[in-house]
């Protein structure tokens, strides 16, 4: 990579941190335009690594979760999750968080974590509104629920996926047979899950 390489990612790397940050632009947006940038700045990206990340099976595997999560939206599934969590909390704000960290936590651990959210804010937005509680109060720690849940297997998370592709193309990739035959399938599902359950647990409490 020669100099004028060099300053032109360091060029995109700061753009595109700004777009994000100010979101001047949709994320999307940035997101295709920052590859476009590398693509067409010579020695960054060759032309048949632009879009290869779109056929990665991390990157499906992530989208074929917002879809299962979509579908739960529409069935009307988290109606009755907030008509229960609404009477078993009775308006109390320790009571509405153990229930919250009992339906999301195990939700994240094998759904991906963000549609989690996404399908909790609402939720817990209107369970606030009827109990007169401050949103911040709940969405913090649902928040910080999904993550930890999210921690506990293979699937629970987007970088948890992508690590694991990474990780079978390096063993792959490697020349050593005895490593590639022990290592060459990747994580198993519940890989992360001594160290994501002690983390959970110092979280929750």
């Amino acid at each position: 990579m020669d100099t004028f390489s060099q300053y032109a990612l360091l060029l995109i790397i700061a753009l595109g941190g700004f777009f994000y940050v100010s979101q001047v632009l949709a994320i999307e947006t940035t997101s295709i335009l920052i590859i476009a940038c590398l693509a067409l700045v010579p020695g960054l990206l060759e032309t048949k690594d632009v879009f290869s990340g779109f056929a990665n099976e991390a990157t499906l595997t992530i989208a074929a979760m917002f879809v299962l999560s979509r579908a739960l939206i529409r069935t009307g599934a988290l109606e009755f999750v907030a008509i229960r969590m609404g009477h078993a909390a009775g308006g109390s704000l320790p009571h509405l968080l153990l229930l919250t960290a009992l339906v999301v936590v195990p939700s994240s651990a094998f759904l991906n974590n963000t549609p989690i959210v996404i399908m909790m804010v609402p939720v817990l937005l209107s369970l606030c509104r009827q109990f007169d509680i401050k949103p911040s109060k709940v969405l913090i720690p649902l928040s910080f629920f999904s993550i930890l849940g999210g921690t506990c297997t293979l699937m629970g998370t987007s970088t948890n996926i992508l690590v694991n592709s990474l990780y079978r193309d390096y063993a792959a990739a490697s020349a050593d047979e005895a490593f590639k035959a022990q290592y060459g399938n990747g994580f198993s599902l519940f890989s992360f899950s001594q160290m994501g359950l002690i983390y959970l647990g110092i979280g929750v409490l």
